[in-house]
């Protein structure tokens, strides 16, 4: 990792205004600190949703799974349930889980070598025993239509989590907004009596 980072300094500037008045003024400056290194870090079982209906955002919505309570597979489990097939290949999804990883180091380090700021940041990469489960988690799903507009509502099957969203009535939040202002209108008429 190479990047420069910057500590802000303050210095006192003098200048003369339109009416002729000495006047001061702080100005901030940047010293800016070549820095290199390394970052190591251990990335276990990063969760990448198996079919394209939802969005990586909405499956991280439910996380987190316990996964140290995962057992071996047994149809019995399904037995009675509908169970989704994973509709993305191993590469999409190893593509999805390396941009995640990429995300947290290039954060990681700039976390590491930001002072006050940084630009610059050059981070190279490279993994090692890198591995995949293919499991089954549950997660329970609705998905709805409203004005051609399709809604998902998750829940966690093993943590009961819960996450979805509704659709907004703009014409209800309009009426809101009006009924606020004219509370607030009010009141300030009747202080002004």
């Amino acid at each position: 990792m190479e990047r420069l980072r910057g500590r802000y300094y303050y210095e006192t500037e003098y200048y003369t205004d339109g009416n002729g008045k000495r006047q001061s003024r702080t100005v901030r400056h940047t010293e800016w600190i070549y820095r290199s290194g390394t970052f190591d870090h251990f990335f276990d079982d990063i969760l990448i949703g198996g079919a394209t209906e939802l969005s990586q955002d909405e499956y991280e919505s439910v996380f987190p799974y316990q996964l140290d309570e995962l057992v071996n597979f047994e149809a019995q489990y399904l037995s009675g349930w509908q169970a989704d097939v994973y509709d993305i290949a191993v590469h999409e999804g190893y593509s999805k889980a390396e941009g995640i990883m990429r995300e947290f180091i290039e954060n990681a380090c700039a976390d590491q070598c930001r002072i006050d700021t940084y630009k610059d940041l050059d981070v190279t990469t490279s993994h090692s025993d890198q591995t995949y489960k293919h499991i089954l988690l549950p997660i329970w799903l609705c998905t709805y239509v409203y004005k051609k507009k399709t809604y998902h509502f998750l829940v966690n099957g093993q943590t009961g989590k819960v996450h979805g969203k509704k659709p907004v009535s703009a014409g209800k939040v309009v009426m809101v907004v009006l009924i606020v202002l004219a509370i607030v209108l009010m009141f300030v008429l009747l202080g002004q009596q």
